[in-house]
């Protein structure tokens, strides 16, 4: 299966960390949704919005296993939907994880920014988010 990732696990060390795998990934775009910063949180989450576009990776040949782990990571938080992305001019089927609807309450007009994530958040969120401690 092929995963498209908006967020912190863009970060090969996070990404490695949570699958235990090395896949191929590829810089993509995903139409028809927006990713922002959540309330009182270092992560982001996208949701379906009209106009606009959402930057990422698109990680090739992810496992059942590795997948899994993503889904135990992820949370209920999160449900995995599937997409089209595109990868130089390309599409692909890929999947993703969406806010669930009832999370919508956490979403703020703010966009996240991965170099703020770096430059802020990295370590918080690698010692502090549940989804570490579940998988």
């Amino acid at each position: 299966m092929n995963l498209f990732v908006y967020g912190t696990l863009m970060l090969p060390e996070i990404w490695f960390e949570v699958t235990r795998e090395n896949n191929s990934y590829s810089k993509a775009l995903l139409d028809g949704f927006f990713r922002s910063k959540l309330k009182g949180e270092v992560y982001p989450g996208i949701y379906r919005k009209i106009g606009r576009s959402v930057d990422g990776l698109i990680y090739y040949d992810v496992s059942p296993f590795a997948i899994e782990k993503l889904d135990i990571f992820e949370g209920e938080r999160y449900q995995r939907i599937k997409i089209n992305v595109t990868v130089n001019r390309h599409s692909f089927q890929a999947e993703t994880y969406e806010l669930s609807t009832a999370y919508h309450y956490l979403i703020t007009d703010e966009k996240w920014s991965l170099e703020e994530f770096i430059r802020s958040g990295n370590d918080h969120f690698k010692d502090n988010y549940i989804g570490f401690k579940r998988i």
